[in-house]
């Protein structure tokens, strides 16, 4: 225990005189609750080598193990870190800021998340109905990391003779506003897809198992009908898409053309030569944004069960 701290208090230590300057926090940390949580860090930075080791701010993972801390836990796959590698991935940065999650690839910015408390435990709630292993973990963690000011970037080796691409500028999240599309819809897209109890599918009262091909095993309608949801919605249009549970919405994916371009470069780069899935990516991927699509599931109700009011969001 005196190591674990020592270790701890040297690692405090570090962070603080880092020079970085610290993230900025969300505006109204847990304003929900009447409490204030708020922690700001300097931007975190953990080189991964070539074995997929992590050290953090030079400090060695033998440091760790020597104050009791399993450090195989952190460890990435080889072959992972060497993939990455070869596809010039230097570095990958997540933020936490503004009760959002962004994302950087080679300090190229990513379709983001966008959430608040409500969404979260209906995203919680969905994942203990799904049975998800991790969604007790996910409970506790979420609603404290979504309000700090957080910032870690893994950096991975780089290939001889590649130029060093630098990390994004710290704050930069809340200076990267959506320029959203204001071209008019290429696709079009709405229907609604009711589930029967054994899990087929029907649409307009015609079965549609053979066109939805998504048959639910019994099991998970059960599931499903103990957690009282009763329908799910997927809206896409412009700026992103919003998953809606019992008509109220789970976090948001926002985009723009420029964000969806930088992910279909990154996926197109990263993918195989002659993976089936890549054509897809590079057709579709890039024009999420000049679609216009609203599916709207219904699921079975539970006996006794309440009927929730539901219907498709504009």
């Amino acid at each position: 225990m005196k190591r674990s701290f020592f270790v701890l208090l040297v690692l405090v230590v570090a962070l603080v005189g880092c020079s970085s300057p610290a993230v900025p926090t969300p505006e109204s940390p847990l304003a929900e609750l009447g409490e204030r949580f708020q922690i700001a860090l300097p931007r975190i930075t953990v080189d991964v080598d070539s074995d997929g080791t992590p050290s953090i701010l030079g400090i060695s993972p033998s440091i760790l193990a020597f104050a009791g801390i399993d450090t195989e836990a952190f460890k990435l796959p080889a072959e992972t870190v060497q993939r990455l590698s070869e596809e010039n991935i230097q570095h990958i940065e997540v933020a936490v800021v503004d009760r959002g999650l962004r994302i950087w690839v080679n300090g190229e910015p990513l379709p983001f998340v966008q959430t608040d408390t409500a969404s979260l435990q209906r995203t919680i709630g969905l994942l203990k109905a799904l049975e998800v292993e991790q969604a007790g973990m996910l409970e506790r963690l979420l609603p404290i990391m979504t309000r700090l000011g957080l910032d870690f970037a893994l950096r991975f080796p780089v290939q001889p003779g590649a130029e060093v691409i630098p990390l994004s500028v710290v704050g930069e999240a809340r200076q990267a506003p959506l320029a959203p599309t204001t071209d008019p819809a290429s696709v079009i897209a709405k229907f609604e897809i009711k589930y029967d109890e054994a899990g087929n599918p029907s649409v307009m009262g015609i079965d549609a198992g053979s066109v939805v091909n998504q048959v639910l095993s019994p099991e998970l309608i059960q599931q499903l009908q103990a957690a009282d949801i009763q329908a799910l919605e997927f809206r896409s249009n412009p700026t992103g898409m919003t998953i809606y549970l019992n008509n109220e919405p789970l976090p948001t994916l926002l985009w723009d053309s420029a964000l969806l371009a930088n992910a279909t470069t990154l996926l197109s780069g990263y993918l195989p030569a002659d993976s089936s899935v890549q054509p897809l990516i590079e057709a579709f991927l890039p024009t999420l944004d000049r679609a216009d699509v609203d599916i709207l599931i219904h699921l079975p109700l539970a006996p006794g069960a309440t009927p929730v009011p539901v219907e498709m969001h504009d």
